[in-house]
């Protein structure tokens, strides 16, 4: 079962499709758009819940719609795609995800789009000299916002009574015991000098919101965990005002 199964109503995450495709051109046109198409899970009106089986009291109605984002305005972050994962599933998935996350940040980032790697934890790995890097560190001393946002084991209210698929208070790996780790963003994804290197949220918020980015899209590792609940995570940037979205087809 997807998450966008059991988050019904809520607003955190969407799934999401964006149409990239076409021929990038040299330089970002700062007047072009992209095209977004948004998929969104609704109950049905309560009127109609009385003729329905008990059992289906929670059923739902999808809706999409399209918006039209300028790339000046839009961030993608990726989350958590580690080198290698304590769950060896998990580590095999995302081999075989990376490299069509990357294509889609590749022609992301000609649009004029900006990339943000969010290896959570794995900073140590990269020097402060890498130029994506050091953007967001320099930048955070300029602005010096000091505020955090809760972990990924908070849960939002509109969660409330909604049980998730899968539990992850074993860890998320009930077969992977003892694995370990290893934080440093896969080397199957590039970082170019013009992306963004953090797993911080007051870095992440402090920057786009100088750059004037409204919309984060955020796809990675792993939608019921990590995606959801990181401080640069869907509750996260909902809750700090963003037009946030989750590629679902890229997590």
């Amino acid at each position: 079962m997807k998450i966008s199964e059991y988050l019904k109503s809520t607003v955190l995450a969407t799934a999401l499709i964006v149409a990239f495709a076409g021929s990038a051109a040299a330089e970002p046109d700062a007047t072009s758009t992209v095209s977004i198409t948004k998929r969104y899970r609704l109950p049905f009106q309560t009127q109609l819940l009385n003729d329905l089986p008990k059992e289906d009291k929670s059923a739902v109605t999808i809706r999409n719609s399209t918006e039209n984002w300028k790339p000046a305005e839009t961030a993608i972050i990726v989350c958590d795609m580690w080198t290698q994962h304590g769950c060896t599933h998990a580590t095999a998935r995302l081999r075989e995800l990376a490299p069509a996350v990357n294509d889609v940040i590749t022609a992301a980032r000609e649009k004029g789009i900006l990339i943000i790697h969010a290896p959570s934890g794995g900073m140590g790995y990269y020097p402060n000299s890498l130029p994506a890097r050091k953007t967001a560190e320099k930048f955070r001393k300029g602005m010096g916002d000091s505020q955090h946002w809760p972990n990924w084991e908070h849960t939002s209210p509109s969660e409330k009574g909604i049980p998730f698929p899968v539990d992850s208070r074993d860890g998320g790996c009930p077969d992977c015991k003892g694995g370990k780790n290893n934080y440093k963003e896969t080397d199957l994804l590039t970082i170019k000098d013009t992306d963004v290197l953090t797993d911080d949220f007051v870095e992440i918020k402090d920057y786009t919101k100088f750059k004037g980015i409204k919309n984060i899209i955020i796809m990675g590792v792993h939608t019921n965990m990590c995606i959801i609940g990181r401080p640069f995570g869907l509750r996260a940037m909902r809750k700090a005002g963003y037009n946030t979205v989750l590629m679902r087809d890229m997590t």
